[in-house]
């Protein structure tokens, strides 16, 4: 706040005028420097959110201004800190989702009854490939343009050798469940 003892009658009264102080004509130094800090205390509090009474005194509204603005640093605080426990928290799951995707991408897919789905890849009738997983088996077929992913559910069914086509020129090869 400033210092108001130091201003002149004329300036005070000016600003005064500029906060829309009534009766500042007929007032004198002491009373205008009372009147100015009350409104501008009252502005401080309702910018605050606090809700006021007309009965309370220039020490009063300091004191409320002052634990109004306690209580917003305080709050402000444990918003701070709730932020970085959801940080942390975010962090953590990132980290356990992380370690979970590694454990996939290092454990095969399982069957319902517990059983990993190994599949054996022929060409011509000579074992070319194992793999782990009816899934990473579509990737591999998809990744070294073998076949299409009908073609090697069909081989795993009926024992079928694929054929070639106009997308995958080679055929010949026949996918078997190794147990």
């Amino acid at each position: 706040m400033m210092n108001l003892t130091t201003m002149n009658v004329k300036d005070l009264r000016k600003f005064a005028g500029e906060l829309n102080i009534p009766g500042r004509w007929d007032m004198n130094k002491g009373q205008l420097i009372s009147a100015i800090e009350r409104k501008l205390l009252i502005e401080e509090a309702t910018k605050l959110g606090i809700e006021l009474t007309y009965a309370e005194t220039h020490e009063e509204l300091r004191n409320l201004i002052a634990d109004q603005k306690q209580k917003i640093a305080e709050m402000q605080e444990m918003l701070r800190r709730e932020r970085e426990l959801i940080a942390e928290e975010t962090e953590a799951e990132k980290a356990a989702e992380e370690a979970q995707a590694e454990d996939n991408e290092e454990t095969p897919k399982k069957k319902k009854n517990g059983r990993t789905r190994v599949i054996n890849v022929f060409k011509d009738g000579e074992l070319i490939e194992t793999i782990e997983g009816l899934m990473q088996t579509f990737n591999w077929v998809t990744e070294n343009n073998i076949t299409n992913v009908g073609w090697v559910k069909r081989s795993l069914k009926t024992g079928e050798e694929t054929n070639a086509g106009y997308k995958y020129k080679v055929g010949g090869y026949k996918f078997e469940y190794a147990n």
